[in-house]
This record gives structure tokens, C-alpha cells and sequence, in this order.
């Protein structure tokens, strides 16, 4: 199998070593990995964030390719936070490097990050996921450079509802907008296993395989495992469980990108 998302000491909030990452990897019988760390635009632009260090990837990544070119594949790969008046520079920052592939992902919503509770205050659990999805929908159909849909349910990770599932059957509009583009226009379309991390203070909660069945009823063929790993005991996380769930929703076969082309392997 193959992780298509993890982030090392380049991401602002990781500390994993590159090198660490890839031999957890190994040791766990993976047979590919993807550095997507975090460029956010918005972030660095205010300060919030260092600039991006695209020469130190580069660096780490020929190195790993090198030393163990005969034990795993390893994948540059980024993951951007879509937002509107960021889309431009962010498509510029893409075209300039060769990312095997782009994974675009929703972290801020209206200038509020869901991982403040700020963020839900005074609206129901319906409104919040609703204007996450269409932020979604938002960044599918205006970056077609994006490869991969990172974290559909990222927007469960963090409130304190007692069932924070993200539901087909609460939002069928949205999701059917979202994974129809998807599927039409030769996405992947990744399940993110941290999304199913123990969280403290949360309760664990498992992800809405019908948001699966139905993107492979509309059509869609790519899906990606991601572990969103910022440390090594996560990467590949409940991945052997997943790939089953993903099984269990009609798929043979998983994806990742190389070159920003598609290869998949059996599940």
C-alpha cells in the first residue's frame, strides 16, 4: 500500500524527519510514500508561516531516492489550502516544481480555522459541515491543478458534538455535486485515516463508507489512503482496516500519482 499524505519537519506543525518516515514505512511493509507538507500561501503572506523551503525538499527527497530506491518508492508531493484570493499564486507555486502530485485541502473556512471552536458557536452541526462542503466544492472546480481531494471530513476532526460523522445522507446535494466533479474530472479522491485518530477529549468515530460507495456509483475510480502522519507512529494508521472498508464500498484497487499520473495497486 502507499501513503499519499504525510508531513515532515517542513510542515509548521510537524517534526518528523524525512528519513525517520520512510523507515517507519518500510517497516511496516508499505510500498510508497508521499511528502505533501503544507504550502499556505495565506499563512506566509502574514507571517503566520516560514516560506516554504522547496530547495530543503528537494534535497530530501533525492537522498531518500537514492538509499532506498530498492526497498520503497518515495513521492514529492504537496498538499495547498485552497483559498479565493490565494488560487493564482498558489497555481503559479504548483506549475513552478515537479510535484508528482497536488493534494488540495480545506483547512480555513470564512477566515476561521474549524480547529478553534470559535468556529461553531451559534450555528448547528448542520451549517458548520454544510459550509465546509461547499468550501470544498469552491476549490475542486476552480483548482483543476489539484490531483487528489485531501480530507473530505477533515471538518469532523475537531468539535465537540457527541456524533461528529460526516453523513451522506445529511448533505446528499453537496457530497453529489462534490464527488460527481470529482469523478468526471479523473480525481482522487483520498481517505484519511487520521480523521479516525483517538483525538483526546473526543470520542473515535468511523467514517461514512457511503460517501465511498456512492463516489464509485457516480463513477469514480481513484481513491488514495492517506495517514495525514505529522509524527512516525501514524504514518500508514489503520491502513490494512481502511483498504478493507474501501474494498467493502466496491473498489479493487487504490491509487497514487507519480509524475501526476495515476497507478494503482490491489487492495
Amino acid at each position: 500500500m502507499f501513503d499519499c499524505h504525510l508531513h515532515s519537519e517542513l510542515s509548521f506543525d510537524s517534526k518528523m524527519l524525512p528519513e525517520e518516515a520512510c523507515i517507519k514505512a518500510i517497516d511496516i511493509g508499505l510500498k510508497g510514500i508521499g511528502f505533501t507538507d503544507h504550502y499556505e500561501y495565506f499563512k506566509i503572506a502574514t507571517g503566520e508561516n516560514e516560506p516554504f523551503d522547496f530547495g530543503k525538499l528537494n534535497t530530501f527527497i533525492k537522498y531518500l531516492r537514492e538509499k532506498y530506491s530498492k526497498r520503497i518508492i518515495v513521492l514529492k508531493g504537496v498538499e495547498v489550502d485552497i483559498q479565493p484570493h490565494t488560487i493564482d499564486i498558489t497555481k503559479a507555486v504548483c506549475l513552478k516544481n515537479d510535484f508528482d502530485y497536488i493534494i488540495g485541502s480545506i483547512h480555513v473556512i470564512d477566515g476561521m480555522d474549524p480547529y478553534h471552536q470559535d468556529y461553531y458557536e451559534g450555528i448547528s452541526k448542520y451549517e458548520a459541515y454544510r459550509k465546509y462542503l461547499e468550501k470544498v466544492y469552491y476549490m475542486i472546480t476552480h483548482f483543476d491543478e489539484l490531483d487528489i481531494v485531501g480530507h473530505i471530513d477533515y471538518i469532523t476532526r475537531y468539535p465537540h458534538y457527541d456524533d461528529r460523522t460526516l453523513r451522506y445522507n445529511d448533505h446528499i446535494s453537496i457530497l453529489d455535486a462534490i464527488l460527481e466533479y470529482v469523478a468526471k474530472n479523473n480525481k482522487g479522491l483520498e481517505l484519511n485515516t487520521k480523521s479516525y485518530f483517538p483525538f483526546p477529549g473526543r470520542n473515535i468515530i468511523s467514517p461514512d463508507i457511503s460517501i465511498y460507495k456512492r463516489f464509485k456509483e457516480l463513477g469514480g475510480e481513484i481513491v488514495c489512503l492517506g495517514s495525514d502522519a505529522h509524527r512516525c507512529d501514524a504514518v500508514g494508521y489503520r491502513f490494512p482496516e481502511f483498504a478493507e472498508s474501501l474494498s467493502n464500498a466496491g473498489f479493487k484497487y487504490a491509487a497514487y500519482f507519480e509524475n501526476k499520473q495515476v497507478k494503482y495497486y490491489k487492495l
